[in-house]
């Protein structure tokens, strides 16, 4: 009869990891079973693969133990089975027989590694345990993927909420101060530009939550600075793959921080897109030009337009670099 330790206690802090073991061998089974209940796992088992698969799907399995030649399903097709129900359990096959062709066909499959018989049981032990890890971890990139997820469907949320009414407010200023409701004296109207002046930095800094958003949802990690002297503090620390540039900047100004970034040798890859709603001289456009990957007018490409430009062009400048001699 298989032996299987009992389940964790309800309510205990740290489940114990779930091992299965799958060999139609009842001693290594049974030894199996013993050594890792032993070492603080539960433990599951099964004497072939189709038993193992219908355990399995009624069971959260962190790491397989298996067999490659067994009765009804052998080793290989229960490794596709078990990562088929759960794409991240790890799974170990073992054989007494090993050859490249049955090594190479289980890493392809997706097994966590393969050990041959005779094996001491410590061997077994440690590849358990780094297979738990390497789960472990997967997990839980999962799950800050999802909490990252939330976050970006939050933020995007606030934002779109936010917009909607201060661009009423905004809209309302503008009526104002164009004397559509009557007129509007000195310091009335030197308050609604204060308004107006306040509200369009804050309705730029909501689509700035907004960009970042999507840009978050796209798979990178985005950072802001609000004026160039701190844009400069941040790229200098941290020099960043993609650098998107606003002319325009409090401080210190966008062609200045261009200037500072030419002169920075950590900086040389980094990959500059300036945008500006400013028309441009044919001077400044020439030295932009030999400066930035692109320069965008503003308005004139949304979000998506503008990062599907840079994953071309990251895309072409990757391939550059593994072809010989390339990216020296």
């Amino acid at each position: 009869m298989d032996n299987e330790q009992p389940p964790a206690a309800a309510g205990s802090e740290t489940a114990k990891p779930r091992i299965m073991v799958i060999d139609d061998e009842l001693g290594f089974r049974e030894l199996a079973a013993y050594e890792f209940g032993a070492r603080g796992y539960e433990v599951v088992t099964a004497a072939d693969g189709q038993t193992a698969v219908l355990k399995a799907g009624n069971k959260d399995i962190d790491v397989v133990i298996s067999d490659m030649a067994m009765p009804k399903l052998s080793g290989l097709d229960t490794l596709t089975a078990m990562k088929n129900l759960d794409p991240k359990i790890e799974v170990i096959m073992v054989t007494g027989f090993a050859t490249l062709e049955n090594a190479v066909e289980s890493m392809k499959r997706g097994a966590y590694d393969f050990i041959t018989k005779p094996f001491q049981i410590e061997d077994l032990a440690r590849l358990v345990s780094r297979a738990l890890e390497k789960r472990r971890l997967a997990l839980q990139v999962d799950e800050l993927k999802e909490i990252n997820r939330f976050k970006s469907e939050f933020l995007a949320n606030m934002s779109h909420e936010l917009r909607t009414p201060m661009n009423a407010i905004l809209g309302y200023t503008s009526l104002h101060l164009d004397r559509i409701y009557g007129p509007v004296n000195e310091k009335q109207e030197e308050a609604l530009k204060r308004v107006e002046a306040g509200g369009k930095n804050l309705l730029q800094l909501i689509n700035g939550i907004l960009d970042l958003s999507k840009l978050a949802a796209e798979g990178y990690s985005a950072d802001t600075a609000a004026t160039g002297r701190e844009a400069l503090a941040k790229i200098t620390a941290a020099p960043p793959d993609v650098l998107f540039l606003n002319l325009t900047l409090p401080e210190v100004s966008g062609f200045e921080v261009l200037a500072a970034v030419e002169k920075n040798p950590e900086l040389k890859n980094t990959l500059i897109f300036v945008l500006t709603a400013r028309h441009l001289t044919m001077q400044e456009m020439e030295y932009l030009q030999k400066r930035a990957e692109a320069v965008i007018q503003k308005g004139s490409k949304n979000l998506a337009e503008i990062l599907s430009q840079v994953k071309s062009r990251l895309e072409k400048i990757e391939v550059f670099n593994r072809l010989p001699g390339g990216g020296k």
